[in-house]
């Protein structure tokens, strides 16, 4: 048996990668050693409820309706909005707010005061128009994903048309036909042609008007301001109507087809005065004004509506025939109403409903469907259907609780049922979204309130899904708060507007239960209307645990705490045997226990925070007043009630009013705040035992510091505290308050200052997001100083470098770091203090390890906050492994005695071939443990083959 001795560095014999070093390499990393810039950045600036939708609806593929609203949205210029027909509403689009502004028009940079309705395109988006904003204040035509991501696709200049009133169609050429109120060349509307892609040609631009001395009124010959939309013909041409002009001064009708051509089909007559004091002033014959769409009957004919004008002046439902033949039938005449003066406001009553600013909707039997924006018994609008023979049912009779003013087309749904909104009324005032079937059941699917949501005085709870859940102090639909989530880039969604009977007004923020439900408090509400406890899932099922009120405490403000018995605690901030707030345990099914009642005394009173659990099983709190000195205290309360109190504050260097739960530190201490007396003391960060010794870390000022820090700590990361403060009461920078941080070595550095627009006056803690950022709350500030939800920006802190190690040659080496701080981060790698062309990766890999690359290692990280440099690793070389000799017994045992470094893998390789590398087998692999790097393995050769042998690492 012949056995060779054959040593390799290592089983990849190819080319080894090398790591290139060069000092002239220019840096191009932002903020690179430069001090820290934190920032706070708005995701969410809680805004005015989507408000006044005059517009009808449009059912998507997805079976959920979308429409507009003329105010409201973040900005208060309007919004696109989703409904379901659950009535769950998401606000898809909030327009830009004005760069400037000359009386009612504004310039921005995509439009506002949208009073269409939408078009759903061919690709599956959405086209509309907005009548104010874009770039020359004259409207906009958009494009809108099912997502809400917004394209501008036409700015009206005046001469192309301005100030569109109603939406697009889509012709069967794939292009949009829309018209504008005004613009053009005479500055009394246009009508349009659009492709896709925001290409917009002119039709028809509307003729001058001149003042008629036989009617007292302006005329022409085609008409002008068409508020309404087209209609397609069974002919393929479009039809439409003008509100004003046309030889009688009180509106037309027209055709245009595809290529331009037009045709006045009808002049509405003039208006007469009427001066008997009921109904409207002017009366004609045939109706006057058409605001609304014409609709394709079953028969062929066009179908619409008059807002004024008919023998009573309250608006009729007229047909005409597309043929060209130059009269209309009015086939309904709505009857005369009453004006009724009630304060500030006139009321317009009837029996059956008066001045129809939408049009007509095809029913599924053959019948139409409209709605009157007035009359009816209440003057708020009625909701009707109509033959095409004229015989008009009123089907619902609006209260202003259900809605008002009605101006938008009904949608048709492809349930049978039809869709529509009013533009005031509801119970938030604001309009609503409403459905009504055939028959007339009437339901109320959405009520604009004043906000979503208002006031977040509480801070934010993460979910597995990688979203925060929190709640608002005021807004909702009843302005008693709501329960919301909220993506890590500042989608809302409202999930719980709470009522009163399900609780209000919740101050705490929510807590994760083990069920995957989230627990919270709220400070009103529920039975006796002082405070709830409750639970709620991640899609919005609320249900109420229980009701506080009398000896069980009244009003809880602090968050819930999970015990290790599966069982919530928290505390009450009043009522309990003596008034002065409460401990208790809830079940998840609701059964609640007083624990504990405050007597005021050296026990504290009005505990406002959640408690916290140490690692001994105990809990500990904080009351803001009560103990020695009516300054407050820290206590601990066993989970069967046993009440300690640990410390009394004094209003002195301990600080005084603790109003924030305590943070358990990873040294098994706690961190806490005070609120300060805002008098002569303005808060502090403390640190104390388990046994209750305090140490005082830090003194708020009132200065740049700001000070009342009301929320818990933070533990970040970094092992360092994170904090915020409510205000500064003195005039100081920082008025709105701040984010802090109080580093282990008790350090203490304002990061950011808030400021109205980024916030003001946080209340909540900070939670770590998944991104590895800080989201926060403030109860104040943003857009509407309703409050904003923001990520706090930091520059990168290296917080574990590169570790130091030793490879073989031939051996690969990764080095990383961990970061705390903002992504995207920068990176640039540096050998011995030089940078290494192209290594600009979060981690270094040198994939072929050789002599010449043992160096010091760091790495130079940054984002747009700033920079840091990590500590140098050192990677030096561990000497490659060998065969030192190789015995072979009579029975064909091959003993090969190896050498290698101490705790390093080395492994043996063996084949019957050199020629063929592919044969080259693993046949043992050896973590050395000896401290002289020897050690032996036997190969059993029993076939006494011819054998080559390596070794190699690993």
């Amino acid at each position: 048996m012949k056995t060779t001795l054959f040593i390799w560095k290592k089983w990849n014999a190819w080319v080894r990668g090398t790591v290139k070093v060069t000092a002239a390499v220019a840096l191009t990393l932002l903020g690179l050693s430069t001090a820290g810039a934190q920032s706070v950045q708005p995701i969410y600036s809680f805004p005015q409820s989507p408000a006044m939708p005059f517009a009808g609806l449009v059912q998507g593929p997805d079976g959920n309706f979308y429409g507009t609203t003329f105010e409201g949205g973040v900005n208060g210029e309007g919004t696109v909005f989703k409904v379901m027909t659950n009535g769950v509403t998401t606000t898809l689009y909030s327009f830009s707010p004005p760069i400037g502004s000359a009386g009612t028009y504004m310039t921005n940079s995509d439009g506002a005061q949208p009073e269409a309705g939408l078009a759903l395109g061919p690709n599956g988006n959405f086209y509309g128009t907005t009548w104010n904003g874009g770039s020359n204040s004259e409207g906009t035509v958009f494009e809108i994903t099912t997502n809400g991501a917004l394209t501008t696709l036409v700015t009206f200049t005046g001469t192309n048309g301005a100030h569109p009133e109603a939406g697009l169609l889509l012709g069967p050429d794939g292009n949009f036909y829309g018209t504008t109120s005004q613009g053009g060349t005479n500055g009394n509307g246009t009508v349009f042609k659009m492709t896709a892609n925001g290409g917009l040609t002119q039709f028809h631009s509307f003729s001058a008007l001149i003042d008629d001395d036989v009617s007292g009124g302006v005329t022409n010959s085609d008409g002008a301001e068409p508020y309404a939309g087209l209609a397609l013909g069974t002919n393929g041409n479009f039809y439409g109507a003008a509100i004003s002009g046309g030889l009688g001064g009180s509106g037309t009708l027209f055709e245009v087809t595809s290529n331009g051509a037009w045709t006045n089909l009808y002049s509405f007559t003039a208006e007469n005065y009427n001066d008997s004091g009921v109904g409207e002033p002017d009366t004609n014959s045939d109706g006057a004004d058409p605001t609304g769409s014409l609709a394709l009957g079953p028969d062929g004919n066009l179908y619409g509506t008059t807002h004024g004008g008919g023998k009573s002046g309250s608006g009729t439902v007229f047909k005409v025939t597309p043929n060209g033949v130059r009269e209309i039938n009015t086939i309904y005449t709505f009857s005369a109403g009453r004006l009724i003066f009630g304060g500030s406001s006139e009321i317009y009553t009837n029996s059956d409903g008066a001045l129809p600013y939408a049009g007509l909707t095809l029913g599924t039997n053959g019948n139409f469907y409209g709605a009157t924006a007035a009359g009816g018994r209440t003057g708020n609008g009625t909701v009707f259907e109509i033959t095409t023979a004229g015989t008009l049912t009123s089907l619902v009779t609006l209260t202003n609780a259900n809605g008002s003013d009605p101006a938008g087309t009904l949608a048709l749904g492809s349930d049978g049922n039809f869709y529509g909104t009013t533009g005031q009324g509801g119970s938030g005032g604001n309009g609503t979204v409403f459905q009504v079937m055939e028959s007339g059941a009437f339901t109320t699917l959405v009520n604009f309130a004043e906000n979503y949501g208002a006031f977040p005085d509480a801070g934010l709870a993460l979910a597995p899904n990688g979203n925060f859940y929190g709640t608002t102090y005021g807004g909702g639909t009843d302005d008693l708060g709501t329960v919301f989530e909220i993506t890590t880039n500042g989608v809302l969604t409202t999930l719980v507007n709470f009522a009163g009977t399900n609780g209000a007004k919740p101050e705490a923020a929510l807590i994760p239960g083990p069920n995957g439900n989230f627990y919270g408090t709220s400070y009103f509400g529920g039975t006796d209307n002082v405070g709830t406890v409750f639970e709620v899932s991640t899609n919005g099922a609320l249900t109420t645990l229980a009701s506080f009120g009398g000896t069980n405490g009244w009003e809880p403000i602090g968050s819930l705490a999970l015990g290790p018995n599966g069982n919530f605690y928290g505390t009450t901030a009043a009522g309990g045997e003596n008034g002065e707030g409460t401990v208790f345990e809830i079940t998840t099914n609701g059964i609640l226990s007083t624990l504990y009642s405050f007597t005021g005394g050296n026990d504290g009173a009005s505990p406002q925070a959640g408690l916290t659990l140490g690692t001994n099983g105990i809990f500990y709190g904080t009351c803001g007043f009560g103990g020695a000195d009516e300054w407050g205290t820290v206590f601990e309360v066993t989970t069967n009630g046993v009440l300690t109190p640990l410390h009394s504050f004094t209003d002195s260097s301990d600080g005084a009013n603790p109003f924030a739960a305590l943070t358990l530190g990873l040294n098994g201490n706690f961190y806490g705040t005070t609120a300060g007396d805002e008098d002569t003391t303005y808060g502090n960060v403390f640190e104390m035992t388990p046994a209750g010794a305090l140490t005082n870390l830090y003194s708020f000022t009132d200065g740049y510091d700001s000070g009342s820090p009301d929320a818990a700590l933070t533990l970040g990361p970094d092992g360092n505290f994170y904090g915020t403060t409510f205000a500064n009461y003195t005039g100081g920078s920082s008025v709105g308050g701040t984010v802090f941080e109080v580093a282990s070595n008790d350090t203490f550095a304002t990061l950011v200052s808030f400021a109205g627009a980024n916030g003001e006056n946080s209340k909540g803690s900070l939670v770590l997001g998944p991104d590895g950022n800080f989201y926060g709350t403030t109860a104040n500030g943003g857009a509407e100083n309703l409050g904003v939800i923001y990520r706090l920006n930091l520059p990168p802190e290296i917080i574990q470098p590169p570790a130091s190690q030793s490879a073989a040659t031939g051996a690969q080496v990764t080095l990383s770091v961990t970061l705390f701080g903002t992504a995207p981060y920068s990176f640039q790698w540096l050998s011995n203090s030089i940078p290494i062309v192209g290594a600009t990766n979060s981690t270094l890999a040198i994939p072929d390890f050789a002599a010449g690359d043992a160096a010091g290692y760091s790495v130079m990280v940054s984002n747009a906050w700033g920079g840091a440099t990590s500590a140098m690793a050192s990677v030096t070389t561990v000497p490659a492994p060998m065969i030192s000799t190789i015995t072979v017994s009579g029975g064909g045992n091959v003993t090969l005695n190896c050498q290698g470094q101490a705790n390093v893998t080395s492994r043996l390789w063996a084949t019957t071939n050199l020629a063929i590398q592919a044969d080259w087998t693993p046949i043992f692999t050896n973590s050395v443990t000896s401290p002289s790097g020897a050690w032996q393995f036997t190969d059993t050769n029993g076939l006494n083959q011819q054998k080559y042998y390596r070794i190699s690492t690993p």
